[in-house]
Formats: C-alpha cells, structure tokens, sequence
C-alpha cells in the first residue's frame, strides 16, 4: 500500500503541537506530538549533547510510531521533504521502529495533497486526531 505522509508544525516549533497525517488513496491516519512532550525531548537531546539532532530523529521516530500504530499496510512511503539532507537518517529511524525495510521517497507533497489536508485539518482543529503521544511513548524507541 502507498502511504504519503506530511507534518504540520514543525518538531523544532516546541511552542506548538506538530501533527503527522498519513495517508492512502481511501483512509487517513493523525498523530499529534504535543508542544509540552517536544520540550520534554528536548531537555533529553540537550542533557545528552544532541540538540542538533533533535528534530530529524523525533520526525523519523514519530512516523514510525504513526506507521505502527495506523496498522496500515506499508510498501511504499512519500514523504513531505522537511529535513533535506537528513533522508537517510530519516528513513533508517523509520526501518528500526517499524522493525523492517520500506521504500521511501522524500519529495514536496504540496498543499493539494490529502496528507497536508488531514495534517493541517487536525493541527488547526478543525479535525479530530486519531492518536496524541505521550512522552513515554517516544522515549521507548530513543537509544
């Protein structure tokens, strides 16, 4: 199944939530990671000498999880490109949470897209979000 994914409000943005839309052709999936869990990882990157990394490593981790948690099928990914130059690392977060290989493809996905749609849709709260992390819920997958 082909999945395209989007983020709306950015990891790093720690004064505001980020929403994660994943998407097929039929169905949509929400993960919202609130402002309070992202200070909360930050402080965690920071005490370990990694804020740099904080960004790329919770987007890749946080769309494993999504992906886990949907129960969605998964061949293939597109994702919106938010951290250019970072797709490998990206994608090898993604592999470790969801525990095997999938193909993934970093690109704009525009704002047509129904990943930005849903994203955005949960973000402004206009729509409902399927799944809200807690900070325990990322730690687990952090080394």
């Amino acid at each position: 199944m082909k999945i395209e994914i989007d983020q709306s409000g950015r990891i790093e943005e720690t004064g505001r939530d980020t929403v994660i839309g994943l998407t097929t052709k039929k169905e949509a999936f929400t993960v919202k990671v609130p402002a309070k869990v992202k200070r909360q990882l930050l402080e965690i990157f920071r005490r370990q000498g990694k804020p740099r990394v904080f960004s790329m490593v919770i987007f890749g981790r946080v769309i494993g999880i999504a992906i886990k948690k949907s129960k969605f099928d998964i061949t293939d990914l597109t994702i919106d490109m938010e951290y250019p130059g970072h797709e490998d690392l990206i994608r090898s977060l993604i592999t470790s949470v969801v525990g095997r290989e999938i193909n993934c493809w970093f690109k704009s996905v525009g704002k047509k897209s129904k990943a930005h749609y849903v994203a955005y849709g949960v973000f402004m709260g206009r729509k409902k979000v399927d799944i809200v992390l807690r900070l325990k819920d990322i730690v687990k997958y952090l080394e």
